[in-house]
């Protein structure tokens, strides 16, 4: 198959890293427009010239906190991660209060935090 593995190990990800919206309870009945608007963002090719840097969205329900994250391509591409964050945040059209977070496959792996941030606009 030619399509992206929501995997650590799909070597497109490696480099890579995610956003992720921790979405409260609160927010639960927006998650299907989230998940909705994420995914024609990315057919749409919405963010940019990061589109091709998009490696895809997931959505994984939880007990406590559904989250929804982005994969990118690749963490050291500063601009791209933020221009991507930004967007996704604003897709979600996320109130200036409410972060979302990101984190290398790498960090994540081995649950160090060299790579962690959080943007909140």
């Amino acid at each position: 198959s030619s399509g992206i593995n929501a995997e650590y190990g799909d070597p497109r990800n490696c480099k890579g890293g995610k956003w992720r919206y921790n979405v409260q309870q609160k927010h639960h009945g927006n998650l299907d427009d989230y998940w909705k608007e994420m995914l024609m963002s990315m057919v749409g090719e919405q963010f940019d010239e990061y589109s091709n840097e998009v490696n895809g969205v997931v959505l994984q329900r939880r007990s406590r906190n559904d989250r929804l994250a982005i994969w990118v391509s690749d963490t050291n591409n500063l601009n791209s991660v933020q221009s991507i964050g930004l967007k996704f945040k604003n897709t979600l059209a996320l109130p200036p209060n409410v972060s979302i977070h990101y984190e290398s496959h790498a960090d994540a792996q081995t649950k160090a935090s060299s790579h962690k941030f959080s943007l909140k606009l």
